[in-house]
């Protein structure tokens, strides 16, 4: 039996080794010899978080929603698994179809941080595709890599042919099936250049506009969300209710460049959450966003979310607030679980440099009022290393 399943004996003894065998639920169903071009799309860091990448989530939601592609999820392998197929020469396979990827059309690549170039270029080598774009031929797969993580494409240049910078909604479907057509190679390659976002190396001339949804659109919501087989860090649904910040704290990427802000209406907010609980059975949903109490509809958004809580069972888990808004919401109002601030810095000189003009006292009287609103515990977000840091700052 252990060479009937992906990896055959390879799987014996190495961690958690359902991260590469799929079938979860939800999974798309994969068809082998399926006539649609095969596209993946990748996360380069383990299943455990790759799972809970929600850019990654999207893209491969808009892919499959269009019917025009065979799309196949895959993930960085544990340093266990990483060891036995560079030792074996086993290629790098996707988790739905279980066929290397290095046979796909187009492989796409969420990248959300710098830390994770070299899991890439690790990814690229045990699938066999060629490191550098000048090596690759007809029959390799175009790579494309997007995220916040790229926004300086730079170091990546060499090894990526395509870079999409922005938001994938409205454009990703069409970038990939330019890139997944039966044309030559450099031909695709220049098909996508005048799309907005997209960055070739070498060929594109002058500034690259970032793409912007212009709204978060339902449909564009992924609710039908991969149910993981084993545990994974953000293990519930998830649904986004704003894109962007106004705030510019100066340690921030996305507060610049995720520009508008662009919210979703709380009653779309409320069935998106009705139809990932039906179509996943988690017990637990998310609400996404980079500031969540600076939405704003909260004043809304708070009574329906709780009402759906009581009504469906479903624990929502809210983002990092920020105190000083905190501080205006209705004090009747009733809160489970546990809520995350993020002070960031320890003196409000500090913090004043950064740009986030929070004071002390701000945080312990919103402690105070979130213990009298019933939250059971608080998670506190600092960050260390930054300019000007203190020993007494720390």
């Amino acid at each position: 039996m252990a060479d009937a399943i992906p990896y055959g004996r390879l799987l014996r003894g190495v961690q958690k080794p359902q991260q590469y065998v799929g079938g979860e639920w939800n999974a798309p169903a994969v068809i082998s010899g399926s006539p649609l071009p095969r596209v993946t799309v990748a996360y380069p860091d383990t299943y455990e978080l790759g799972m809970s990448n929600y850019g990654l989530s999207v893209v491969r939601h808009l892919l499959a929603r269009s019917g025009r592609f065979d799309v196949r999820r895959a993930f960085a392998p544990a340093p266990d698994m990483c060891e036995r197929l560079a030792s074996t020469g086993a290629p790098l396979l996707d988790v739905d179809g279980h066929e290397p990827v290095r046979e796909s059309r187009v492989v796409g690549f969420s990248v959300s941080s710098e830390l994770l170039f070299t899991n890439l270029l690790m990814m690229l080598s045990i699938s066999g595709i060629p490191l550098r774009s000048e090596d690759r031929g007809e029959d390799d797969p175009v790579i494309v890599a997007g995220g916040g993580g790229i926004l300086n494409p730079l170091p990546l240049e060499p090894f990526v042919d395509v870079f999409f910078l922005g938001d994938a909604e409205g454009w990703v479907e069409e970038l990939f099936g330019l890139l997944a057509s039966p044309d030559r190679r450099s031909l695709r390659l220049r098909s996508v250049e005048r799309l907005p976002g997209a960055h070739l190396p070498g060929m594109s001339g002058g500034e690259v506009a970032i793409a912007r949804a212009e709204e978060l659109r339902p449909e564009d919501c992924p609710v039908a969300q991969i149910v993981p087989t084993c545990a994974v860090s953000h293990d519930r649904a998830v649904v986004e209710i704003a894109r962007g910040c106004s705030r510019g704290c100066r340690f921030c990427l996305s507060s610049f460049v995720s520009r508008p802000v662009r919210e979703r209406p709380v009653r779309d907010i409320i069935d998106l959450l009705d139809e990932a609980a039906a179509r996943t059975g988690w017990e637990e949903a998310g609400l996404l966003s980079l500031s969540y109490s600076d939405y704003s509809g909260l004043g809304e958004l708070l009574p329906a979310v709780a009402e759906f809580e009581r009504r469906t069972g479903t624990m929502v888990s809210r983002p990092s607030l920020r105190p000083d808004t905190f501080l205006r919401m209705d004090e009747t109002e009733r809160l489970r679980g546990r809520l995350t601030f993020a002070p960031e810095a320890g003196s409000d000189l500090l913090r004043a440099k950064l740009n986030k003009q929070l004071e002390s006292g701000v945080f312990l009287e919103a402690v105070e009022k979130a213990i009298r609103m019933g939250v059971k515990g608080l998670k506190l977000y600092f960050m260390i290393g930054v300019p000007d840091e203190t020993d007494e700052d720390l």
